[in-house]
């Protein structure tokens, strides 16, 4: 019958396409397995004997790391124990392996329960990509090859067994932005390989026995880069991005699993928190502003009273105020240096930050302590609304908080009067009616479209009564830069402004209660030491030139205290 259709020549090529695309694996492919004994190896097939498991987890390090490893993972722990080790789950991950390690793992023992899980989860394959670290690499179809073969050996094993087989995740490439100590150097081959052999594997799922889903959207920014805060190494998730993971895939677990959703702490902590913590949980918020800013003290406060009140919930907070700085580009004459202008460094604050949310304090320096004048009240004007719209163009959210108030009743005699000529170091004596009109044009028109809190009205409300109410918010000599209870008045407005509403309560008496609080000096610790390490590395002029080539030393102390803050807010 094949004669009457096909000649010889023509059969015989049929034939050997069908074999060239089955062909038998040998030593090296990704189907082939590759014996690995090892110690962890025989733990796991000692426990996969002597208990039944509901859920494996199998695959590489990603895998590994969630629940088994110590160190710089130990966090990850948290997220095993709630999402997994809850459905009575083995972790059947191994740093390094790739589909033919973990092929020859599962035909050596680790199959060997008495009764069949109800789900095998498997992540395999980054590896197999990697042409870094590992002397040969394969494509994404002898990927596929070598995930089908372990489907294969579970589905034979365990034919009841529900295998879910997810879309490898992620490498970032070369051009990412990290600040973390490690990162892996992935080539843009391995990159495209990854995501090419994560979806190929979509072709194994029939939705009966076996499932497939693509989660890695959850380490992914709206602009498409891949979000370094989650996956900081480019490689592996850290708890946060474990976490995110995990949540994606609670709905399509459960659900085989033939159980409820679990919510993490953190999950939970999200759902009752309001709305307006919500939006600043787990962004990055960078805060701009002149020395008032640098001198952060109320940028620890608003850190310290998101902690405190959220504990299960992140703030990624970057305090990069710069002293002298203005938005108009204005300076006075006899300054020591030209004032600094945002716009000179915004564009690499926005790079090196990557923020979400920003939050912009102006004004205090752009009327260069001089009277009210239309051309400084336009050259403000058009700044703000410029570093806005910028900011904007970024994908950030906007917040501008107008300035605070000025009291010139710290400074005595050294000031210039109506009618006198300015000189450097003597503000005028109505410069704060110069930062109630900068004010108020930010609260009416709300420049470029952004958010405004205004921080003016009330701290000049209470610097007029603050006698009377014996509120010092300032410091004597020095009208400008507010004090402790200045500062906390500041961040209570600015919270309040958000839409996080604080305790009425006497500033003295919660200042007091702030500066006992160790969980207090340790997030301040921590927001002094990122503006000092994130300053220079933007880079700024005051003068002179001032670049940092390196985050990373910044970050890695930052996250150190990072560790003691949540240990000691969430009692642990």
């Amino acid at each position: 019958m094949f004669k009457a259709i096909f000649s010889s020549a023509t059969l015989l090529s049929l034939i050997a396409i069908g074999l060239s695309q089955s062909p038998t694996p040998k030593q090296g492919d990704a189907d082939f397995p590759t014996p690995t004994p090892s110690e962890r190896h025989n733990q796991k097939v000692a426990a996969v004997r002597s208990h039944n498991y509901d859920l494996f987890m199998i695959g590489d390090s990603i895998t590994h790391t969630v629940g088994d490893s110590g160190g710089e993972w130990e966090p990850l722990k948290a997220v095993w124990q709630t999402h997994f080790a809850a459905r009575n789950a083995i972790n059947l991950g191994y740093s390094g392996y790739r589909t033919e390690n973990v092929l020859w793992n599962l035909q050596n023992g680790e199959l060997d329960s008495q009764k069949s899980p109800k789900v095998a989860v498997v992540l395999i394959g980054t590896n197999n990509t990697d042409d870094t670290n590992y002397p040969t690499v394969h494509s994404p179809e002898q990927i596929f090859d070598g995930t089908k073969a372990i489907v294969e050996t579970i589905r034979k094993k365990h034919p009841t067994t529900k295998i879910l087989v997810l879309s490898i995740f992620p490498r970032g490439g070369a051009r990412e932005i990290t600040n973390f100590h490690r990162r892996y150097t992935n080539s843009d081959l391995s990159v495209e390989t990854c995501r090419q052999a994560g979806q190929l594997t979509k072709k194994l799922a029939d939705n009966k026995h076996i499932f497939w889903a693509d989660l890695n959207s959850v380490f992914f920014r709206k602009d498409g880069s891949m979000n370094t805060d989650l996956i900081p190494d480019l490689v592996h998730p850290n708890a946060q991005g474990a976490e995110a993971w995990a949540n994606a895939l609670e709905p399509i677990l459960s659900k085989l699993m033939g159980d409820k959703v679990i919510k993490s702490q953190f999950e939970l902590a999200k759902d009752r928190a309001p709305g307006p913590v919500r939006d600043l949980a787990g962004k990055r918020i960078m805060i701009l502003g002149d020395s008032i800013t640098q001198d952060g003290r109320f940028v620890s406060m608003i850190e310290y009273m998101l902690q405190k009140q959220n504990p299960f919930l992140d703030f990624n907070i970057f305090s990069v105020g710069l002293a002298s700085e203005t938005a108009s580009g204005l300076s006075e004459i006899g300054h020591p240096f030209p004032r600094p202008d945002i716009h000179e460094r915004l564009n690499r604050a926005i790079v090196a930050v990557r923020p979400d949310v920003i939050l912009a304090c102006y004004g205090m320096n752009d009327g260069i302590y001089q009277p009210n004048d239309p051309a400084r009240m336009k050259a403000f004007q058009i700044g703000i609304t410029s570093m806005v719209k910028q900011c904007q163009a970024n994908g950030a959210r906007v917040i501008v908080i107008t300035p605070p108030a000025f009291d010139i009743t710290q400074f005595g005699d050294n000031i210039t009067k109506d009618g006198e000529k300015f000189t450097y170091g003597k503000p005028y004596a109505k410069y704060d009616d110069v930062l109630a009109a900068f004010a108020k044009w930010e609260v009416k028109s709300r420049p470029g479209g952004a958010e405004v809190i205004d921080l003016h009205a009330p701290m000049e409300l209470i610097t007029r009564n603050a006698m009377k109410a014996s509120l010092e918010l300032y410091h004597t000599g020095d009208g400008i830069h507010p004090t402790e209870l200045g500062h906390l008045l500041m961040a209570n407005q600015i919270l309040d402004g958000l839409g996080i509403k604080q305790p009425k309560e006497d500033l003295r008496t919660a200042w007091q209660a702030m500066q006992t609080n160790p969980l207090f000096d340790l997030v301040s610790k921590h927001r002094v030491l990122r503006s000092e390490g994130w300053l220079p590395y933007i880079g700024y002029t005051r003068g002179t030139m001032t670049k940092s080539p390196d985050i990373v030393p910044t970050e890695d102390k930052a996250a150190e205290l990072q560790v003691q803050i949540d240990r000691l807010r969430r009692g642990q």
